[in-house]
């Protein structure tokens, strides 16, 4: 059963924005609005008709925070290599906001190479990859979006690996 009239907490919940925004969008629209499509309660709590939810829909897409990057080295690494080598692409990098989380695994496709499962988060996307890809110096890697990191923490973590953490500082953590 879906409500006829919704709360700000409800719209900022299904379009995954800020409740200020949601406000910020009502006082525009409250001007211009019948008082039974907008309207408060009588806890002075914004109640929007149905009929008006597509005026709260966020105008721009917002790029997902993460992306993937699984690296398949052509030289089987053991996994205090494969750590120095990750730990040198981090070091190299120029990117201040670089964030590296990533996971070691043995490969199932017989070969019994380890490879590794990672989540990023950079503005130097290129470079990064430059970078790795001089680091392993032979690799396959594939790369994509994440548009659930939880989902994806599980299934680079499914083996029981643990995922390790790469993070700069920030100004006011040093």
């Amino acid at each position: 059963m879906t409500k006829e009239y919704l709360t700000v907490k409800d719209i900022s919940k299904h379009y995954q924005t800020t409740s200020r925004n949601v406000r910020r969008i009502i006082n525009n629209l409250k001007d211009d609005s019948n008082e039974l499509l907008l309207r408060k309660d009588k806890n002075d709590r914004w109640e929007i008709h149905q009929l008006l939810l597509k005026k709260f829909k966020p105008q721009r897409i917002r790029k997902p925070k993460y992306y993937s990057i699984t690296i398949i080295p052509n030289n089987n690494h053991t996994a205090s290599e494969i750590k120095e080598m990750m730990q040198f692409v981090f070091d190299n990098s120029n990117d201040d906001d670089l964030e590296i989380n990533y996971s070691v695994e043995v490969s199932k496709l017989g070969i019994n190479h380890n490879h590794i499962h990672c989540y990023i988060k950079c503005k130097r996307k290129i470079e990064l990859l430059n970078i790795i890809k001089e680091t392993f110096y032979e690799l396959n890697y594939k790369q994509s979006e994440i548009y659930d990191v939880e989902g994806w923490k599980r299934y680079i973590t499914k083996d029981g690996g643990q995922i390790i953490n790469l993070k700069k500082p920030k100004n006011n953590e040093r």
